[in-house]
């Protein structure tokens, strides 16, 4: 027989777990970025693995594309190098077709060291993508300026 107790602490796991198993990719990036900073390598991998390979890819926002872009050659630095650079590149190409400019002004907004990774992935990611129009390939000077 189930006792209240039981019935109450299952309750308030069912609820705990539905907070944590939120499907709003903002809040599954943050998780992602925040284990990462915890040195869980392993589940801000499984996070953004299952964000890229998932249905609901097509559906990030360009904000979230970059995002993922930055936590993805971070995880680079850490393990399974080739395969993250993949991944960062598909998340850059895709915000590349969606919002050229939004993705200039998300890049802007970095910290330098970041900036010349991500324009590193963003070139990776025009010479993969030969059919990307001029205007959603952002151009090194574009960001650093005089300061090459």
């Amino acid at each position: 027989m189930i006792s209240i107790r039981s019935l109450l602490t299952a309750v308030a796991m069912a609820a705990v777990l539905g907070a944590c198993t939120d499907d709003n990719s903002r809040d599954t990036i943050g998780r992602a970025e925040e284990a990462f900073d915890l040195h869980d390598y392993t589940a801000a991998q499984n996070i953004c693995d299952s964000l890229i390979s998932g249905q609901q890819f097509d559906k990030l926002t360009v904000d979230e594309l970059c995002r993922l872009t930055i936590l993805t050659s971070r995880l680079a630095e850490q393990s399974d190098e080739e395969s993250n650079i993949a991944l960062a590149a598909r998340c850059m190409q895709a915000a590349l077709r969606r919002q050229p400019d939004s993705v200039l002004h998300f890049i802007q907004s970095l910290p330098a060291d970041e900036q010349s990774t991500t324009l590193l992935i963003q070139q990776l990611t025009r010479s993969l993508d030969r059919d990307t129009t001029d205007t959603a390939v952002i151009d090194i000077h574009d960001v650093a300026g005089d300061n090459l």
